[in-house]
Order: structure tokens, then sequence, then C-alpha cells
């Protein structure tokens, strides 16, 4: 006989559990007319190029293809299939919260659901917190009893104690998560942390804006106190048992929060949803431990069906519940990224949960900095043009865009497009040179990084991206815009009177480039998608577990070289011998990475009937071309007198006046190819671990008959640095010299090397451990930066026009700890090579929008780039001061050290 509290809860886990069913029907809706801009045909990552390149470098079973990527878009992905596949998932999900679903059916339906809006995070990028949130809580509540149909409001059974624990641990691991974030690290004088917070957040509502206006002082601080309750003290209650009401007490103060942030800001289904698994913490009969039932009749509880009965549930939460402590070390920044970091490789427990991290099952979670920022936004802005001289500005549905931009409120919609400006505009995204530290997918790191699609996609009109603007000047789907551009705009609020007489609500000023003009006369539709997926010679040098996997890198990078590379001295003969190895008659890399078809469907329709550049194969004479006459012709650019800087901006002019379009691409394709073949050689040789390398350390030791040698190099990102430095500088002989080396290493205590290969043994270990000296004038660091920066300068130029920007915001630039990916620790040499130079270095200032896609022909900073003026004021406000153009690293990491250390500026 049930008692009166058996109902009560059997009803509040019924309500739950629709309630998950409500939140994945109303997130898969919202991407029926949202899944077109990003993975549809003509949208900005099209799945069906990126499947069509996971083909190719996966020739083998589909299996393997589908632990890459996890989708039910193998089994048909155009976009009348994506759209039926939403659609499905949002009825089935319906059914499930209106009870349609048959009892025993509803786990069923559940694992449906989460296993399409898993495939559409892969396929559309989907990669906010909320989204990770979504589906872990749709796969747990796979677990979850049926509920009783219709109007039958209540659960068939309790679920299983397990269960129970894992949705009050996975809200644990929200809020603690997002505390632990925000207040690792803050001090007394980030109390006014909130103020920033209401302007400087994704997207922020008029109730927020207001606030910021009229909202007294002690209004924050008392936040920041409710915060750390709610964010790190109350998330304890809902995991420890404890007396009933702390329980009730955290989901009353967790929802209260919720709200307050709903009303402040749009964080898409984030809050309804976080609300929603406060829930389970209102049945409080958990005993003395968490994930056990008591007072509770053991007929009452029960698993959802035969299938998924109590030893699979147990197993499966089991597993997940394990990863709990890692992924508490982490936030949602790196919760993908984390399993793949090089200096992190050798911890069983990832090696383990690497395998299921594409399946979305367990996260970990914490977004927002934990220092206090500025009141302002920054917002990268697209403008069009039909002449290259009248520019017509593009504005965004929902986020700022123009200074009579009015904040919206939009949650529970989410509009991503909109939101993903926002973080564009720091730089901060899964396709810049950042990639390893937020990204775990290989091909998120292409050939042209998310603002440069976005601005393909408007040059070849009738995309869904240019419909996703609110104001679009070229309305014309057949007129598009013939040059595109995108600059930063830093908007701060105006005065309450000024908005109530005139409707500003923001000052508008422009800082700086963040795209270069481009039109479709210097990058061709076909061209130009045919080259973004990159292949895996082109990857991250961080990438390394997925290149040791890649069947073709596999295959190529085995290749034994055949010789001991001492007897070879003459640079003509060195090049020979690697166009030779690297060009065997049937495995050459146009074989071995092949690129994919580009049919009409992924083009505008001016594109389809234009001529197309074709791809150059790289065969012998190219490889050999590109050791004699490629690199000795940027060599010839002189280093006297120049920053390192300023000399890869001159080689990558001279590469792009001598070679044409495709022949730009094929020296592109071969350096990386041979960058990724030295930096396996390496990897062969020793294990890289990441090492406190100081100026005045010892020398190291090498032992020549240890076939292990210790690399002392920080990262992998540096010994790609290296690689591209003995290219550059040591040619191919020293190159052929390093591949032989580093071939034969495991048989130099049978048979010694020579004397000139022992000394080149040392000179490149010595080379590693000189990138690693941490020190503000690092010579050899710079100087092998410099091929890469002549191969990427449009990355280059985007990392260093951010680290700028970002020494004002102090945040960016600090000098990043250990374990995080390679690309940070350049942080210093960044901030100091893009600072303003002397007046003669700024001849070239102004591009040519015709060779743009080669390179942007200009240095930094631009004669009308400026840099917002802070003042960190006594009562802990960041007030804006004006803009100037002047920083220098003294000034730079000053204001940070001054930042850190106390709160205050000089």
């Amino acid at each position: 006989m049930l008692t009166d509290s058996d109902r009560e809860r059997l009803l509040l886990w019924g309500l739950f559990h629709r309630g998950v069913a409500v939140m994945m029907a109303l997130a898969t809706a919202q991407l029926v007319g949202q899944f077109g801009v990003f993975s549809g045909r003509r949208g900005i990552v099209p799945v069906a190029l990126r499947m069509e390149r996971l083909r190719l470098d996966w020739p083998g079973s589909g299996w393997t293809r589908f632990a890459k990527m996890p989708s039910v878009l193998w089994l048909t992905h155009s976009d009348l299939a994506q759209r039926a596949w939403l659609v499905a998932s949002t009825v089935v999900a319906l059914g499930v919260a209106l009870g349609a679903v048959p009892a025993g059916w509803v786990w069923l339906a559940m694992l449906f659901c989460w296993a399409v809006y898993v495939s559409f995070m892969h396929a559309c990028e989907l990669a906010f917190p909320w989204d990770m949130l979504l589906a872990e809580a749709s796969f747990l509540s796979v677990f979850l009893p049926s509920t009783l149909p219709w109007m039958e409001l209540s659960a068939a059974q309790l679920p299983l104690p397990m269960v129970a624990f894992a949705f009050r641990l996975l809200l644990f691991r929200l809020m603690f998560g997002f505390g632990k974030t925000k207040f690792s690290g803050s001090t007394r004088h980030d109390r006014m942390y909130i103020y920033g917070m209401m302007i400087n957040q994704p997207l922020p509502s008029p109730i927020g804006w207001i606030m910021f206006q009229l909202a007294p002082r002690t209004f924050y601080i008392v936040g920041m106190g409710v915060l750390f309750l709610t964010e790190i003290v109350m998330p304890f209650f809902a995991v420890f048992p404890g007396p009933g009401p702390f329980s009730v007490a955290t989901a009353i103060g967790t929802s209260a929060l919720m709200i307050g942030i709903q009303l402040s800001g749009n964080f898409g289904f984030f809050n309804m949803l976080t609300c929603l698994l406060c829930v389970p913490l209102l049945d409080t009969h958990y005993g003395v431990l968490p994930w056990t039932w008591t007072g509770t009749p053991t007929a009452l509880v029960g698993a959802p069906d035969a299938v998924l009965g109590f030893w699979v549930t147990t197993l499966v939460l089991t597993i997940l519940l394990a990863a709990v402590p890692l992924c508490l070390l982490f936030n949602s920044w790196t919760a993908e990224s984390m399993y793949f970091w090089p200096t992190l490789q050798v911890i069983p427990l990832l090696k383990f949960y690497r395998q299921l991290y594409p399946f979305h099952v367990v996260h970990s979670y914490g977004v927002f900095p934990p220092h206090s920022f500025p009141g302002v936004r920054f917002i990268v802005v697209y403008e069009g043009s039909a002449d290259g001289e009248r520019w017509e500005r593009y504005e965004y549905k929902f986020t700022t865009s123009a200074a009579h931009t009015r904040p919206v409120i939009a949650a529970p919609y989410h509009p991503r497009f909109d939101m993903i400006m926002f973080y564009a505009a720091n730089g901060f995204r899964r396709d810049s040179l950042h990639h390893p530290l937020l990204a775990g997918n290989a091909y998120t790191f292409g050939r042209s990084y998310f603002s440069r699609v976005v601005a393909q996609r408007l040059l070849e009109g009738g995309s869904p991206v240019a419909d996703e603007f609110g104001h679009n000047p070229f309305p014309d789907p057949k007129r598009p815009p013939k040059f595109v551009r995108a600059r930063v705009h830093l908007f701060e609020p105006t005065s309450m009177s000024e908005m109530t007489k005139h409707g500003k609500w923001w000052n508008d000023t422009v800082l700086h480039e963040h795209l270069a003009p481009v039109s479709l006369h210097s990058s061709p539709s076909a061209w130009f998608w045919r080259n973004q997926f990159s292949d895996p010679s082109q990857w991250h040098f961080d990438m390394t577990l997925w290149r040791h996997r890649s069947p073709a890198m596999r295959q190529l990078l085995h290749r034994p070289t055949g010789t001991g590379g001492d007897e070879i001295d003459d640079a003509g003969d060195a090049a020979e011998r690697i166009a030779e190895w690297l060009c065997e008659q049937d495995d050459a890399p146009d074989t071995l990475f092949p690129r994919p078809p580009i049919d009409d469907e992924f083009l505008g329709d001016a594109e389809r009937k234009a001529d197309q550049p074709c791809m150059l194969p790289i065969t012998r004479s190219a490889v050999v071309d590109f050791w004699t006459r490629v690199l000795p012709s940027l060599s010839e650019v002189p280093e006297d007198n120049q920053s390192w800087w300023s000399r890869a901006l001159a080689m990558a002019a001279k590469l792009r006046d001598e070679y044409s379009v495709e022949e730009q691409q094929r020296v592109y394709r071969i350096a990386m190819l041979l960058t990724s073949t030295l930096l396996h050689r390496f990897e062969q040789l020793a294990t890289i671990k990441v090492q406190d390398v100081r100026e005045d350390s010892p020398a190291p030791k090498i032992d020549v008959t240890n076939a292990r040698l210790v690399l002392p190099c920080r990262s992998y990102f540096h010994v790609g640095l290296a690689c591209q430095h003995i290219m550059l500088y040591g040619g191919a002989v020293s190159s052929w010299r390093t591949m032989c080396m580093l071939d034969t290493t495991a048989e130099w205590h049978e048979s010694p090397p020579s004397r000139a290969m022992r000394q080149h043994t040392i000179d490149v270990l010595t080379l590693l451990r000189s990138l690693s000296v941490d020190k503000d004038d690092n010579a050899e660091l710079e100087r092998s930066c410099v091929l890469f920066a002549v191969l990427r300068p449009d990355l280059f130029i985007l990392h260093g026009r951010k680290t700028r920007m970002q020494a004002r915001m102090h945040n960016g630039a600090i000098p990043p700890q250990l374990p995080l990916p390679g690309f940070l620790w350049l942080t210093k040499m960044l901030l100091k090579s893009f600072v303003p130079s002397p007046a003669a270095e700024h001849a070239q200032a102004r591009v040519d929008v015709d060779k743009t896609y080669a390179f942007a022909g200009h240095v930094l900073p631009l004669p009308d780039e400026v840099l917002p003026k802070f003042r960190f004021t006594p009562d802990c406000v960041w007030r804006l001061q004006g803009f100037d153009r002047d920083l220098t690293l003294v000034e730079a990491f000053q204001f940070t050290k001054d930042i850190v250390s106390d709160g205050k500026t000089n």
C-alpha cells in the first residue's frame, strides 16, 4: 500500500523525467532552424565535407570513423535528412513528456534523443556548457524508470538509488565547477565581479543593462557572497548525507540564482535545465551513504527495463562516476580537449575515458575567469562592399552590433551564431592556435578560422549564414557583396539619460581589423572548401594522438630512411633523398592524403559556373623545388635590424609575389607534411615531458648509447617549431640528417654513430632546450616561429591583435601554468612582437583585396588601430579611460603584475 510520501516521490520523479524530455524537445526544436547555418551543405562546417574527410583519412572499418565522430548522420546526412533527424527527436521527446510512449520503451526513446543530440553536437560543433549538460542529463535519464501514460504524471517506480545519486552529483559538479573556476585565484579586489559581468557576457538582457546603471555597489558585493554560498558551499549538500532541509535549501538557493541569471542575461536553456536538476534534491530519502534510500520499500524501486537491469545500470554508472574526480580538475573549455593534451597522455585514467569522450556522457564544468573585468563588450562586426570603397554593416539579430542595438531577452532560445561572435572577438576559438586547449577533434583546426568561413559564405550569397543576420545590406542572394571584412568593435554602455532621450544604448568604437577584406577572386569557393578540412599532415602540432592513429601518417612515417645520413653534405643531394623518401611511387602524398570532391551543392550560384584553381600535386620535383628554391628564396630576406615578425611578414609577402595561389597552397602542404614527419621522428626518440627549464639550468646530459633520450622541451608545440627551425635554417642537409638520426637511434648501442651524427644530435637537443628557456627575449624561439608565421600569417595576425587587446584586460597576458598546450607559452613573445613599430615599418599599411587569401599584406598595428585604456578604481571597478596605440612590453606586464598581486594598477 503506497503512502502519501511514496506518491509524492513517484510524482516528483515522474515530473523530473518528463522535464528532461521537455528540455530535449526544446533544444532539438531550436536546432531545426539553426542546423543549416552550421552543418548544412551551405553552412559554416558542412557535415558532409567533414564525413568525407573522415572517410578518406580512415578508410578501414566504419567503426573507427564512428568512434571519432559518433553520429546517426553516418546513415544519411543530407539537409533534408538532418532536418528529419531533429524533427523526429523533437517528436519523440514530446511523446515522452506527454506520456505517449508505451511503458518499457521510454528508455529507448530517451536513448534515441540523446544519440541524435550528440550527433549534432559533433556536426554543428556545439560546445556550450548547457549543450554538455543536456547531453549528460539525457543519457542519465535513460536509466530512470518509465513514466505512467498520458495524464498520469507519476513515475512507475522510483529510480535505483545510484541513478538518483548520479543526478545529484551532476548538479554538484555543475555548480561547484563554476564556483571553483570563478573563485580560485580571486581576491578581495574582485568583489565587483558581477558589475562587469552584467555587460561583459555573451548576451546581456535589458534588465542587466539597467542594473549596471542603477544598482548600488552593495548589491554587487552581497551578490558575490550569494554566489560563493550557492556555488561553493551549498553544492556539497546535494551529494553528502545530512538533514533534509539542507538539501531542499540547496535546491531553492540554486533555483533562485538561476532565476537571477535568467533575468540579467541570456544563456539559452541553461537556467531552466539547472532548475530542473534541482528537483531530485527534493527527494530527501537518502541514507548514510548518499547512493542508498531509507524508508523505501524494495518493490517501489526499479530499473527502466529488463534490458537495463540492476547490474547493467550499476556498471555503466560506476564507470561514469569514477571520472568525477578527474572532471573536477578541469572546466568547460577543456571538457573535451583535456583527454588529448600531450602532457597528460601518460595518465592511465585518461587513456580509458579518452574513448568515451566523443559520446558526451561525462564532462567538466566551469567557464568564467576568477578576476573581474570591465563592463564593455567586444564584438566582431561584418561589413560588405560592392566596390571595396563603401562599406555597409551587417547587424545581428540578438547581440550588439550598433549603437542602437537594444539588449534582448532571448532565453530559453539560444542564438548560437550571435553568441559565438562574442568569443570570436577575443580569438578564443577552437579553430585558432588555441585549438588543443579547447577541442578534442583534430579536424576543427582547419585551413581558415570561423570568422573567415562566415565571410566566405557571405561572399557566395544564398547561404543560410546570411539569413542569420538581422540586417543584411545585400539581401538579394544573386547579388552578394564583392568584398567582405570584419572588425572588432568595443561597445560601452551609455547613460540612462542618453538612452532615454536618443535611444542610444552603446558608444561604438572600432578597435582593429579582425579579418582583412576578402573576395571570391582571391578565394574561389570550390578551392576554399576543398582545403578547409585539414588532412592528418596539417593537424595542429599538439594533436599527437590523432596523428599516431592516422593510417596514412603511420604508413608514411614508418618508412625507414635506409642510411646513416652523415654521408650527404650537398643540399641538392639531400633534397633528392627527401623527395625520393617522401614520394614513393605507390604511396605519394596525394595518394595518402587525397582531397575531397566538391559538388555544386556546396557553392553559390555564381561559383558553380566559375573556373576553379586546380590542386597541384606533390611530386618529387615539387619537393626538391621546395628545398632548393622556395626556402633559399625566403632565407634571402635579411635578419639584420628586423624583428622576427617583420621578417616573417617580408618573407610571406615574397612568397605571395613569387608564387601563384595554387603554388602557395602546395608549399604549405609540403612544409606541414615535412614538419609532421620530423615531429613524429622526435617522438620516436624520446618521451616528451613538460619540464621547468630555466636559463641557468645545466646543459642536457646526452647519453648517445641510450635509445631513450629525454628531450628537454616544454611541449609538442615547441618540438614542432624546432622542426621548422631545422627546415628553415638547416636546410635539406640538416633535415635529412635529423630524419636519419632519429631513424637509427635504437641501434646506436650496437652501431655507434659517427662523430658528425653525434654532434648533430647534441645540436638538435640543445636547440630543443633553448626553445624552452623562460625569458622575455628568447631569440631562438622567435626565429623558430618564422616559418610557421610565413605559412599562416592570418593566424599570427589574429593572435597578435588579441594578445595586445587582452593585455589591457589582464587575464589574456598572464603566462599559463603547467600542463597547458604549448602555444599558450608564446604569450610573452606575441605581446612583445605585436607592439607599435617605427613609422618606417608602416609602409605596407593597406591590403590588396585580391591577394588576401594568400597573405594579408599589412603589418601590425595598423595606423587606425587603437587599444582601450582601462583604470582600476579604488572601489574595485574597471573604468574605460579612452583609447591609444601605445603599449610596450614593460607597460603591459607591469600592468598585469600589478593586477595579479593586489588588484591595483599604477
